[in-house]
């Protein structure tokens, strides 16, 4: 799923409209110091990795979870979430690959998960 929010009028999409392209150029007003989507942390930031990163699940729209690289948004009638709250299991879509056709996996989404709680990364809440 592709996402782009345009939600400051600071942004400006810029494209040549006679030929058609892959490219989206956005001017920003702001310069980002990371893309890495672990340790951002400005609004710049997470603004440039909402259009280019996805996620187990998202909000729409209306405010709602919805699936993204999830089956399905984990809930305790589906089974997602334990009875004692205490574990949380998504499924992932298959078929989803890397920019360079690897496979995406679970140990994708465990290697992110143990970096956010590594006490030597500046993950920001």
């Amino acid at each position: 799923m592709t996402r782009l929010l345009a939600t400051s009028a600071a942004v400006l999409c810029v494209g040549a409209a006679s030929a058609p392209s892959r490219a989206l150029r956005v001017g920003l007003p702001l310069q980002p110091n990371t893309l890495d989507p672990i340790v951002s942390s400005r609004y710049i930031e997470n603004y440039i990795k909402e259009a280019i990163f996805d996620g187990l699940i998202i909000i729409d729209d209306h405010g709602d979870l919805q699936p993204d690289l999830a089956v399905a948004v984990p809930t305790k009638r589906n089974g997602g979430i334990s009875a004692d709250g205490q574990t949380i299991t998504y499924h992932l879509r298959r078929g989803v690959r890397w920019q360079d056709g690897a496979p995406f996996t679970a140990r994708d989404v465990a290697f992110t998960f143990s970096k956010m709680r590594d006490r030597h990364v500046p993950f920001a809440l």
